[in-house]
């Protein structure tokens, strides 16, 4: 099963996918990243 996950912070969100296959005890990441905003 494929899950999208956020990370919000004050000047940055980061998100992942994970695959987890069928028992969520096992993960394989498929894709992550981060944007930073200025805090100006």
């Amino acid at each position: 099963m494929l899950k999208l996950g956020f990370d919000i912070g004050i000047t940055s969100i980061g998100w992942a996918v994970v695959n987890t296959g069928e028992n969520d005890k096992e993960f394989e990441i498929i894709n992550c990243g981060v944007r930073l905003f200025d805090s100006r």
